[in-house]
């Protein structure tokens, strides 16, 4: 072969190649997943998932339109959408929107102000038994919008496989959905999972809505016994040492845990850094009620907001390599997974942290098999 005709081989060749990896069908690599996109994509889902959970016929209805709802994504996995539907605290503190909780300007309330206690549940009994007859419809709204959900909204979440899943985790607060009499002590959870390709072939036409439905995996389930205890004491020792407490730079609001059996044990913990110097007014309940005159916050000039996020990552890292293995319900396979979100960016550029650890490697590490350096490696870890 001449020199002309290598060359000429070499170039159609290459044409060959590059055509293959621009094909359609060709498999992106992981470098090509936008994790901006699909954090936009989340915060709609969101919005849309929270708007159709507040409607329905019930007059008591549990889901205002202001549920707390959270979208994750995990690689190899898919996306879970978790909705908290448990009702608001019985204190009632009516503040602007400002990035920290109740606890941390608990100590700043000017001694003279009165919390209104909203007493929402002293109920004669005719209107306890309609409530709890209102509850089991919002269960069946609730049902009932979820399908509606994956049917109408869930195709647009860009980036997943075919194979992957898109589920949603309602907690169940049982004042919500149970009457009087009955005693439940663990959180129920309404679970429902579908393959992204199911979605799709639903919007195509390909699948009936009775077809679609079949293609469900649903469970009413609660983290009971081992399970719920062990879920309970990790997520408590996350928000006691991840609190302002031993963080006061940047710390934990609030830690939410839940169970599903095909992932493992998941960690929704919403973190902020301390509050800049500010003073405002503000009203406690309704219009009548007396000013409230809130201190002066200052943040005291601390270390930058990124510094003060990566020592709470190391931190956060430290607790789960150290407590991850007390998590004995989990098989070795399964998984440990803590997403971190705010109000607010984290850091710069970073509106979320997800932290994932298979159960093995945690067990190694706590038998000494592993350094935490080697843990680090073995640990899925991305910012968004």
């Amino acid at each position: 072969m001449s020199h002309r005709q290598s060359v000429r081989f070499f170039g159609l060749c290459l044409l060959l190649l590059l055509g293959v990896q621009g094909a359609p069908g060709h498999a992106q690599s992981s470098d090509a997943f936008d994790g901006s996109r699909m954090k936009r994509d989340l915060d709609i889902m969101e919005v849309i998932l929270d708007k159709m959970l507040g409607e329905g016929d019930s007059a008591y209805t549990a889901f205002p339109g202001n549920s707390r709802v959270r979208g994750i994504y995990l690689a190899d996995y898919g996306v879970i959408m978790f909705v908290d539907s448990s009702e608001p605290s019985a204190f009632q503190f009516a503040l602007p929107d400002l990035d920290f909780s109740l606890s941390d300007i608990s100590g700043l309330v000017d001694s003279q102000v009165n919390i209104v206690r909203h007493d929402a549940h002293l109920l004669d009994k005719e209107t306890h038994d309609d409530h709890g007859r209102a509850h089991r419809r919002n269960l069946r709204d609730l049902e009932k919008n979820v399908t509606e959900f994956l049917g109408s909204y869930a195709d647009a979440i860009g980036q997943l496989k075919p194979e992957d899943k898109i589920t949603i985790v309602v907690n169940i607060e049982e004042g919500n959905y149970r009457s009087p009499n009955e005693s439940v002590v663990q959180p129920l959870y309404l679970q429902v999972s579908v393959a992204k390709q199911n979605v799709s072939k639903f919007k195509l036409g390909q699948l009936t809505q009775k077809q679609f439905s079949a293609t469900f995996t649903s469970d009413q389930a609660g983290d009971s016994g081992t399970v719920g205890k062990e879920l309970a004491i990790m997520r408590n020792i996350l928000q006691t040492s991840l609190s302002r407490k031993y963080n006061p730079d940047f710390a934990v609001r609030q830690a939410t845990a839940f169970y599903l059996n095909d992932v493992g044990a998941i960690f929704l913990i919403d973190a902020s850094a301390s509050p800049f110097e500010f003073t405002f007014l503000s009203k406690f309940g309704e219009d009548s009620a007396e000013q409230a005159r809130v201190r002066t916050v200052k943040s005291g000039g601390g270390p930058s907001k990124n510094a003060s996020f990566a020592v709470f990552k190391k931190n956060l890292i430290q607790l789960i390599a150290d407590y991850g293995q007390t998590l004995k319900f989990l098989s070795p396979e399964q998984k440990v997974v803590v997403h971190v979100e705010g109000k607010k960016t984290l850091a710069n550029g970073v509106t979320s942290l997800l932290l994932r650890l298979k159960k093995s490697d945690l067990d190694a590490f706590a038998r000494g098999t592993i350094q935490l350096s080697e843990l680090e490696k073995r640990m899925y870890s991305k910012q968004f």
